[in-house]
């Protein structure tokens, strides 16, 4: 009872040489190359990962700037709203100063 030559082909494994790939018995050729490429997309990932990151470690830093100024930004900002107002002939005594201050950065 042994198959013809023809239809027991189908059957068999025939493995390519460099030994990736192979021919399953419904004829379909599949890639043993999955972990490779699995780890290829891991390795894409942490490096998107990292370098988004950085980019909200960047983003953060410029909020806190906007949000939460140092003292020095904070003395910037007086001095260059000062020179301002200053070109527009405009005298503001401290209290006014502090209270634009206020309103700009909300505290």
């Amino acid at each position: 009872n042994s198959l013809p030559m023809s239809l027991a082909l189908r059957f068999v494994r025939i493995p390519v040489v460099a030994g990736v790939r192979f021919s399953s018995s419904a004829g379909h050729v599949k890639d043993l190359g999955g972990t490779f490429k699995e780890r290829e997309s891991a390795a894409e990932n942490i490096y998107f990962n990292k370098e988004e990151a950085h980019k909200l470690e960047l983003l953060v830093k410029k909020m806190r700037r906007q949000v939460e100024p140092t003292v020095d930004e904070r003395g910037a900002d007086k001095q260059a709203l000062q020179s301002i107002l200053a070109q527009h002939k405009i005298s503001a005594n401290d209290a006014a100063i502090n209270d634009i201050m206020k309103w700009r950065f909300g505290k």
